[in-house]
């Protein structure tokens, strides 16, 4: 096999070629990396949930999508959440699954853990007062109080 000495043009333009290759998949790599975050992010707040599941929503039932989102939307924040929040019991737990699994068009039923709840005002705050208003009136002032509460309640996998 012909290798051209180092200090030739040839062994230059690969050397050059490659480096320009290596950086197109670095920049590539970080591009792919910087999305995924951002889609990260966007699902790890209320505000990132709602948008992502009225686009399901809409991807799936085109132009009913809005309205049965909307359905699901109220149903899940309006009537399971005060529900759980006024009485957390399996009857209730029950009914926030059927419609969070719903909400978030999941096939297979949601199993939710019986909650350890040891702040009971930032659970009854948290499930009856701002989980209503964010369903009532989806705006960032509300999705952003959503989580402030979230993480008062301090409840492992209840959000």
């Amino acid at each position: 096999m012909y290798r051209p000495k180092s200090g030739s043009k040839t062994g230059q333009r690969r050397d050059a070629q490659y480096r320009k290759t290596r950086r197109r998949k670095q920049i590539k790599q970080a591009e792919r990396d910087r999305r995924k975050r951002q889609r990260e992010k966007q699902q790890s707040t209320a505000a990132g949930r709602y948008a992502q599941r009225s686009r399901a929503f809409q991807d799936r039932f085109g132009r009913l999508g809005g309205t049965i989102h909307a359905a699901a939307w109220l149903a899940h924040n309006n009537i399971a959440h005060p529900l759980l929040g006024i009485a957390p019991c399996e009857t209730t737990i029950r009914i926030h699954d059927v419609t969070a699994q719903w909400l978030n068009l999941m096939p297979h039923p949601v199993q939710s853990p019986m909650p350890a709840i040891t702040r009971r005002r930032d659970w009854l705050l948290h499930n009856c007062v701002s989980h209503p208003l964010m369903g009532i009136l989806p705006r960032r002032a509300g999705f952003d109080w959503h989580d402030e509460t979230a993480e008062r309640m301090n409840i492992e996998g209840w959000v």
